[in-house]
């Protein structure tokens, strides 16, 4: 029983850092896609 409240805790304490950290690559792919094609558009106008 100890051992669950442990893992329990653990749990809720990587659970939202898995995210953000998540979060964190997603945005970094998002940007390194969106932030050239800005820059092209504007070498267009």
């Amino acid at each position: 029983d100890d051992v669950e409240s442990t893992t329990d805790q653990l749990k809720s304490i990587i659970e939202p850092v898995m995210i953000v950290f998540l979060a964190g690559i997603v945005g970094t792919i998002v940007a390194s896609i969106i932030i050239p094609m800005f820059e092209i558009y504007n070498q267009i106008m």
